[in-house]
């Protein structure tokens, strides 16, 4: 950040959006600016400091919950909302996605705009059918999380989320989430997360997120559509659910690796579902 000349803290969400609009000067927005900081971005000019829109909070509305998108991951993890949610499975994955000093730092906006492919926290509120609320000069819209996460280079040009909505499970809904890493405290080389609804003894919008497998935390359609309607039977998965993914690889895992371990995951996740 050592190009940085410019810092404001605006009181309202569209002073902070006509600032992000300038194109004369690179401006970019920071909930806990951890992420921002760790990157030592040169080419950004400006930062605009979103802690005084309000936008910091945890809700319970109808059946989901409502996030503000400055809320801090420790926030959330103390939120007696959250740990009640999905049988403590959203808190334990809050718990192990960060440590303490990040959590305190880290919004929950921040992370998701920031997460890379295997950030075990996207992963499942991709599984939970997360949305983001997502402002700019001229509209409010709501996407889910999968999409913006598939688009978001694009998005984010003098754009902000305000909100992360996540819903509560419904009567018979079950979530899951495995991971693989190289210790118990390190960052998933690959996870798995899988929702369903349990109804008559098969899975009904069925549900099934990766990340460490392709370029990004993704929703997986297809194992979706394959799973639908059945019996949720962990052995119909095979090395081939995943082989229409463009695999990455680096030094902590070939594309074969990770496509292994992807079908294992899961199939494990769906032994707790059914």
């Amino acid at each position: 950040m050592r190009n940085v000349k410019e810092y404001h803290r605006p009181k309202e969400l569209n002073e902070a959006l006509e600032l992000l609009a300038r194109s004369d000067v690179t401006t970019v927005p920071i909930g806990g600016g951890s992420d921002l900081i760790a990157e030592d971005s040169r080419d950004v000019e400006a930062v605009v400091d979103l802690q005084d829109l309000n936008l910091s909070y945890v809700r319970k509305e109808a059946d989901a919950l409502h996030i503000g998108a400055t809320t801090t991951l420790q926030e959330m993890l103390d939120a007696s909302e959250i740990a009640k949610a999905w049988d403590g499975n959203l808190h334990a994955v809050l718990e192990y996605a960060a440590a303490r000093n990040l959590r305190e730092a880290g919004s929950i906006a921040g992370t998701l705009v920031a997460a890379q492919s295997n950030h075990p926290l996207a992963v499942l509120l991709i599984a939970l059918d997360a949305a983001l609320v997502i402002v700019d000069n001229r509209s409010e819209s709501t996407g889910a999380l999968a999409n913006f996460l598939s688009h978001r280079s694009k998005l984010m040009n003098a754009m902000l989320i305000s909100e992360v909505v996540i819903p509560l499970p419904q009567s018979g809904e079950r979530v899951a989430f495995e991971k693989v890493s190289r210790t118990p405290a390190d960052l998933p080389i690959v996870c798995v997360a899988t929702r369903a609804r349990i109804d008559a003894a098969v899975g009904r919008d069925v549900r099934v997120a990766a990340g460490g497998v392709g370029a990004r935390a993704m929703r997986v359609e297809t194992i979706e559509q394959t799973l639908e309607g059945r019996a949720l039977d962990a052995q119909s998965i095979t090395r081939s659910a995943f082989d229409s993914i463009e695999t990455i690889e680096n030094f902590m895992g070939s594309a074969e690796y990770r496509r292994e371990m992807a079908v294992v995951l899961l199939q494990r996740a769906l032994r707790q579902l059914s």
